[in-house]
């Protein structure tokens, strides 16, 4: 079995892809802004925390060869790629481009 692993899947078009345009401009702006706390992957999940109006609590993890995501933010609750997530896959990608 081939499973994809989050190295595999996390890239700027797939958060493109699953985030509105308004929602991927706002989570740069995050990124950027440096918002995203205590990333972590351990066992094929990403955790992460994005300062926002409140402290969110987001998720990451490959099911069925694609991402899966959960946000505890009202937006991310309500099932949308939310632009915590955004921010965290951004940060991921920059933490981990040269490895």
């Amino acid at each position: 079995m081939n499973e994809k692993k989050i190295e595999n899947i996390i890239n700027e078009n797939i958060l493109r892809e699953l985030s509105d345009e308004r929602s991927f401009e706002r989570g740069k702006g995050y990124f950027l802004d440096k918002k995203v706390k205590e990333l972590v992957v351990h066992n094929g999940e990403m955790t992460a925390w994005v300062r926002g109006d409140s402290d969110y609590q987001l998720k990451f993890r490959v099911k069925d060869g694609k991402l899966n995501y959960h946000c505890s933010c009202p937006v991310g609750v309500g099932g949308s790629f939310c632009k915590h997530c955004v921010a965290a896959g951004l940060t991921w990608i920059e933490r981990n481009k040269n490895k």
